[in-house]
């Protein structure tokens, strides 16, 4: 399942019930980006839930532009 990020976001958490009822996550990360101010990326899941986390360049806000997409792997 592939999922656009929206902008503005330094933290996005994606519950796969939302998408798909009664699934597992398996899996997940970027598969494309586009940035501003990124430095690393975190991506962290349970068997319901990804939260992408984003880090900071000096002191601004890392804010996706709309052309981050995650890749979430499921069964």
């Amino acid at each position: 399942m592939d999922i656009s990020i929206p902008d503005g976001r330094d933290k996005y958490v994606v519950n796969i019930e939302n998408y798909i009822p009664n699934a597992d996550i398996i899996g997940a990360g970027i598969i494309s980006r586009s940035y501003h101010g990124w430095t690393g990326l975190s991506v962290t899941y349970t068997s319901k839930e990804v939260v992408f986390t984003f880090g900071l360049d000096g002191s601004r806000a890392v804010q996706s532009t709309g052309k981050w997409k995650a890749r979430i792997w499921y069964i």
